[in-house]
């Protein structure tokens, strides 16, 4: 097995034998070669146990704790058939992809839990690729909080304040996060991390800072305990945002509505009103 990355100031770089049969292949920092030193029977003997968080055709999310009594938050992606060799092909595996993308936007200011590594195992016909991220203990989705309805509105104020900075800084990198629901974001005091980054991408036609907003809007919508002032938001946002001059108000409303209208559908929820024009 053999384990490296080009950045030989951040990663080590382990030759280990893999008694399957397998070839894993990655890169992980120095600080979890007790991850490595496990491999030798796969991935998954490295955890003394997983806490299994979704289980998809496609990907499989998991908690896994180590001996030493930390936990890895780990995405599992399998990774089959001709189109994803392909892929893999142009463009690297999935999970390496999530390691660089991790990086990449720390480095536009996003906060979200470090990428520790990622492996790409290579079994027979099987392919599957694990990204190790940082575990952050005693968090909860921005969801979980707002609907529990034990949080003061100051803190509430604070947590809605670092996601408009934060998708602000996100959009003016030429990014978008794709999918903020408030599930998609962790709150532990007031800091927020924004995770599940699977639908990053740069911004383009279907994918526009205004979808961005539009999502994270009716998800605030949602929640009947909230008073939140829209316009405020949506200036607030202008405010910071490198490309405020170009958020275009008609674009949000439209994308509310459908937002709304395909939430009914899907979970029954009546839509809200929601005042963005002055």
């Amino acid at each position: 097995m053999n384990v490296f990355n080009n950045e030989p100031a951040l990663y080590t770089k382990l030759d280990l034998q893999c008694s399957d049969g397998s070839l894993l292949r990655g890169a992980l920092l120095d600080g979890y070669d007790l991850l490595l030193e496990k491999l030798a029977g796969g991935v998954m003997p490295v955890f003394d146990g997983i806490d299994l968080l979704k289980e998809e055709s496609s990907r499989q999310v998991f908690i896994g704790s180590l001996a030493d009594g930390n936990k890895v938050f780990t995405k599992m992606y399998r990774e089959n058939g001709f189109l994803a060799w392909m892929t893999r092909m142009m463009f690297s595996s999935k999970a390496e992809r999530s390691h660089r993308r991790v990086k990449t936007l720390l480095n536009c200011g996003l906060q979200t839990p470090s990428s520790i590594g990622y492996l790409n195992e290579y079994n027979g016909q099987t392919f599957r690729s694990y990204h190790f991220s940082e575990y952050i203990d005693g968090v909860e989705t921005l969801e979980g909080a707002l609907r529990g309805g034990d949080s003061e509105q100051t803190l509430i104020t604070s947590w809605i304040d670092s996601i408009i900075s934060q998708l602000s800084s996100l959009h003016g990198a030429g990014y978008c996060h794709g999918d903020t629901k408030l599930s998609n974001f962790l709150c532990k005091g007031v800091d927020v991390y924004f995770v599940d980054l699977d639908g990053v991408g740069k911004i383009s036609k279907k994918r526009t800072p205004e979808r961005d907003i539009a999502r994270f809007i009716v998800g605030l919508s949602e929640i009947n305990e909230l008073d939140i002032n829209y316009k405020k938001l949506i200036a607030d946002y202008k405010a910071l945002a490198q490309s405020g001059e170009q958020l275009i108000i008609w674009k949000i409303e439209t994308l509310v509505k459908k937002f709304q209208h395909n939430h009914k559908i899907k979970y029954g929820r009546e839509p809200a009103y929601i005042e963005l024009n002055a």
